[in-house]
């Protein structure tokens, strides 16, 4: 059988078999994270601007999840960092409705 002609039978064989590592899709990954705790820690505001930072950080998320094979690092990495900034939108935005019903 041809190297190109293996399917991969169950995730935990996808997960076990050798792959190239492409750093590029694994560095957006990263950054999407990254990313997020630079802006929720502040540091960027002397450097970089707020929006600018999440608009890259997710921009890179989201390419990286799109492109990066299942089971890899890259889109793990994604994942992580989109959720994260799921998560800080969704409260951000909670908190904004209740606020509004405060008054």
């Amino acid at each position: 059988m041809d190297e190109e002609e293996v399917i991969m039978e169950s995730p935990e064989e996808a997960i076990k078999a050798p792959r190239d590592v492409n750093y590029s899709l694994l560095g957006e990954g990263i950054i999407s994270w990254v990313g997020f705790i630079v802006f929720l820690l502040g540091l960027g505001s002397h450097w970089l601007p707020g929006g600018f930072l999440m608009v890259v950080s997710l921009i890179c998320g989201a390419h990286a999840l799109k492109t990066a094979p299942i089971y890899t690092s890259a889109r793990i990495h994604a994942v992580i960092g989109l959720t994260l900034w799921l998560a800080f939108f969704s409260v951000i935005s909670l908190l904004g409705i209740f606020a509004r019903f405060q008054h």
